[in-house]
């Protein structure tokens, strides 16, 4: 074969993948719900679950903070911790006149020393109950009440000898932030963004990898397919590019939609500082761009090859949900995970990814991660996309159709 007839092979190869991948998305296309399922609605969706989060948050808080707690202060030495607890939560006294039904209030215990005394010290002790919320947010109170009460006792004893506190707070803590402008206040986004969007496209390319795969099996499609003109190479081509476009538009979808989430609502999970102002240069998107399209081809690559080799949907969902547990147990793992200093966890496909997004988030992302997460991804794809292939062309791919 000369070198001429062998370009012109694989140019006609892709040129029919691109038939494959616009007839896929034709598909899709024509359906108006599959479109808003897959690709609109992360991006409705993540503002709606993260506002509706912070909301349900809010309220929690304001019951907490309404809700009246019984209080056994056991050896105080006077009444003066309890006025000061006043301050913080509303309490009643285990042996006050106004508790009379102590089963439909959250209870509590803080023990102080035996013959506790002005200028002596000791442990106090709070005791609740860990399953209850309510209590846990009662039990910070308190220990901010006793910090308080600590601080006026120890005022006491310092006024004996002609001293304050402010007197011996010789040294002051500032935190001066000294991230460059665009990555300060989005430490949360981007400790959540990279994982979300990893399962948003795994998630957003099960569902459309299954169904050209092991759903056209099922309906009796794949082998009409087959047989037709069109190589078999380019239509195990045609649908990993189907597959990709179909993750790629379903992460973009999804990390707009987290994007306006945290823009909705500045506080939820300690965002508050969060401005909404991340800095995204062309240079910046250009790189996301090129993250999330290695990503969504692993992805791709690997769902369409697992939903090839199953006889029907069910099988082929058995096949791919290892695969996806992998990869929600490996967001979890980096999700609070500074971004690699070396390029030895870049070697690692999706997890590249991950730390890559965070990079770009930051800003800090470097030339060479990016290069190597990109040339290690597109590998990885490139052998997926051969061991697909080569089934497409052989007699397995028609054994495996009921």
């Amino acid at each position: 074969m000369t070198p001429g007839s062998e370009g012109k092979r694989k140019a006609t190869i892709l040129r029919d993948a691109l038939v494959i991948l616009r007839k896929e998305l034709r598909n899709v296309f024509r359906d108006r719900r599959a479109v808003f399922a897959n690709y609109l609605l992360p991006l409705f969706l993540m503002p709606i679950i993260f506002t509706a989060l912070g909301f349900f948050q809010g309220l929690q808080q304001e019951e907490r903070t309404a809700k009246t707690y019984i209080v056994d202060i056991r050896n105080a030495p006077d009444d003066t911790f309890g006025e000061i607890l006043s301050g913080y939560i509303r309490f009643l006294p285990l042996d006050g006149p106004e508790l009379t039904d102590p089963s439909s209030t959250e209870w509590l215990t803080v023990v102080f020393p035996v013959d506790f005394r002005v200028g002596s010290t000791g442990t106090v002790s709070i005791h609740s109950d860990s399953t209850s919320n309510d209590q846990g947010y009662a039990a910070g109170m308190i220990s901010r009440a006793v910090d308080a009460y600590e601080d006026m006792l120890g005022s006491q004893v310092l006024a004996e000898v002609g001293l304050t506190l402010n007197e011996l707070d010789i040294l002051q803590v500032v935190t001066i932030d000294t991230a460059p402008p665009e990555s300060q206040g989005v430490g949360m986004l981007a400790m959540l963004l990279p994982y979300v969007i990893i399962i948003y496209i795994f998630a957003g390319s099960m569902g459309m990898g299954l169904d050209i795969t092991a759903g056209e099996k099922e309906r009796g499609s794949l082998a009409a397919l087959l047989v037709n003109q069109v190589s078999r190479t380019s239509i195990a081509l045609g649908k990993i590019f189907f597959v990709i476009a179909s993750g790629m538009i379903n992460s973009t979808s999804s990390f707009l939609g987290l994007l306006i989430a945290f823009s909705v609502n500045r506080s939820f999970l300690g965002a508050a500082e969060f401005s909404g102002a991340m800095v995204l240069t062309p240079l910046s998107i250009s790189a996301l761009f090129l993250v999330l399209l290695v990503g969504s081809g692993v992805a791709a690559s690997i769902i369409v090859l697992l939903g090839s080799l199953a006889k029907n949907m069910k099988e082929g969902s058995g096949y791919i949900m290892p695969v996806y547990i992998v990869v929600i147990v490996m967001g979890v793992v980096t999700m609070t995970m500074d971004t690699a200093g070396t390029l030895s966890l870049y070697l690692i496909p999706l997890v590249n990814v991950v730390f890559c997004l965070k990079g770009i988030i930051l800003s800090q992302i470097q030339l060479g991660q990016l290069l190597v997460t990109v040339a290690v991804n597109a590998l990885l794809i490139s052998v997926i996309a051969l061991i697909t292939s080569r089934l497409y062309n052989s007699e397995r791919i028609l054994n495996t159709v009921t």
